[in-house]
C-alpha cells in the first residue's frame, strides 16, 4: 500500500478530512508485510465475539484480550482443518478497564465496529503452541490486521494456499475491487482509496484493468479515487475523470485539489490551460493552491503570465507557491519553500518588477539564502 503517496495526491485529504461515521473503519498499513508474517491469511464471516477478561501488557498501556469465532470462505495462506478459524487479538483498554489514566477516552481501534455478527473481513492472523490463531500485539500494532471486505466475492472455495503469489494476489485484488464496487452508496466512500491502493500494490501493472471500470461509477468520489490510483500507476485512461474533477466547482475542495495531482502526475500539458486558469480564478483558495502546486511540475514557461497574476493571491501560501514556481521556470532552479516564505514580500515585488521589465528575476536560491 502506498498511503503517503496517496495522501499527497488527495492533497492532504485524509489528514483534512474526518471519516464519515458511515464509512467502515481505514486501516493504514502495507499489505507485503502482512501477508509474509502471517501464518494464517484467511477471508471469514465473524460469528461471535468477546472479551476474555485476560489482559496483557503492550507499549505502556495494558491490553485488553478478545476471543472471536468466524467462519472462514477462502485461505489465502497457512491450512485450516475446516471452515472454522478462532482466533486472538488484543486493544486498547475500555474506560472502565482500572489502570486507564483518568481523562482519557479508549477505543478498541478499527475492527471495534465491524467485529460483529455477520461482518466479512481479510484476517490476518499468527499460530500459537496452544492451537488457537492469535494477533500478535508485538508484531502487529492492536487492531491493524482486520480489513473489511464486505460480501464474500472469492470462487476459490475454501483453499487457495496452493495458488502461486501472483493468482492468491489477483484474487485478493479481485476482492478489494468488489468491496469497493459495494461502497457506491455512501456519501463519502473514503476507504475506496484504500482498497484501490491494496490492488495497486498487490498488482501492479495488472492492476489497472480492475480499477478503470470504476471511472463510470455514478459516485464521483468512487470516480476521483480511481482516476487518481490510476494516476499513481502512471495510467491515463483517468485523465477525463480529473479534468471534469477539477473543473467541477460543486465537487468537494480536496476532490478538486487533489485532481490538479493527478493531472500533474500524468503530465498531461492539454490540462495546463485549464491548471491556469484554476491558479489565478477559481474561487477557492485551496483548490487553486493545488493547481499551483501542480504547474510547478511542469515546467512550462507559457504558465508565466499565470504565475505572475497568482503574486496577488489573498493567500500567502498561494503566493508562494506563485513565487517559487517562477524561479524555478526562470532560473531553473527550485529552492526551498521555507526560503521563498522568509522573503515573501521582497521576492514577491521583485518578481512584479521582473514582469514589467524594470528589474533582473531574483534568485531566491542565491540572493535570499535560508
Amino acid at each position: 500500500m502506498r498511503l503517503a503517496a496517496a495522501a499527497i495526491a488527495l492533497g492532504f485529504v485524509l489528514s483534512s478530512f474526518a471519516l464519515a461515521a458511515e464509512d467502515p473503519p481505514l486501516v493504514d498499513i502495507p499489505l507485503g508485510p502482512l501477508l509474509r508474517q502471517s501464518d494464517l491469511v484467511c477471508s471469514a464471516t465473524i460469528r461471535t465475539t468477546w472479551r476474555t477478561g485476560q489482559t496483557l501488557p503492550g507499549n505502556g498501556v495494558v491490553l485488553c484480550e478478545h476471543l472471536v469465532m468466524a467462519d472462514a470462505d477462502t485461505v489465502f495462506k497457512g491450512k485450516l482443518a475446516n471452515g472454522g478459524v478462532t482466533f486472538r487479538w488484543y486493544s486498547p483498554p475500555q474506560p472502565a478497564v482500572p489502570g486507564l489514566p483518568s481523562g482519557r477516552s479508549a477505543h478498541s481501534g478499527p475492527p471495534v465496529v465491524g467485529l460483529a455478527p455477520g461482518t466479512r473481513y481479510l484476517l490476518f492472523l499468527q499460530g500459537s503452541d496452544s492451537g488457537t490463531w492469535r494477533v500478535d500485539p508485538s508484531v502487529y500494532p492492536p487492531g491493524v490486521p482486520f480489513i473489511s471486505l464486505i460480501a464474500a466475492q472469492s470462487t476459490l472455495g475454501l483453499d487457495a494456499s496452493a495458488l502461486s503469489n501472483a493468482a492468491r494476489n489477483h484474487e485478493l485484488g479481485e476482492e478489494f475491487v468488489a468491496a469497493a464496487r459495494s461502497l457506491e452508496q455512501l456519501s463519502y466512500p473514503q476507504n475506496a482509496l484504500e482498497y484501490f491502493d491494496w490492488t495497486g500494490e498487490l498488482l501492479g501493472t495488472e492492476a489497472p484493468p480492475l480499477i478503470r471500470p470504476f471511472l463510470t461509477s455514478g459516485n464521483p468520489w468512487i470516480r476521483y479515487f480511481a482516476a487518481t490510483q490510476l494516476a499513481l500507476s502512471d495510467d491515463a485512461s483517468g485523465q477525463e475523470v480529473l479534468l471534469a474533477s477539477l473543473r467541477d466547482r460543486g465537487l468537494h475542495t480536496f476532490l478538486r485539489a487533489g485532481a490538479a495531482w493527478g493531472l500533474a502526475r500524468l503530465h498531461d500539458t492539454e490540462a495546463l490551460p485549464v491548471l491556469e486558469g484554476i491558479a489565478t480564478n477559481d474561487p477557492d483558495s485551496f483548490v487553486r493552491g493545488g493547481a499551483l502546486r501542480a504547474l510547478w511540475t511542469f515546467d512550462d514557461r507559457g504558465s508565466v503570465p499565470a504565475l505572475v497574476q497568482a503574486l496577488d493571491d489573498p493567500v500567502e501560501y498561494n503566493r508562494l507557491f506563485a513565487a517559487r514556481d517562477l524561479g524555478k521556470i526562470i532560473l531553473g532552479r527550485s529552492c526551498a519553500l521555507a526560503t521563498v516564505e522568509a522573503h515573501e514580500a521582497e521576492l514577491v515585488a521583485a518578481w512584479k518588477a521582473w514582469a514589467a521589465g524594470i528589474d533582473l528575476p531574483p534568485d531566491t536560491c542565491k540572493n535570499f539564502p535560508p
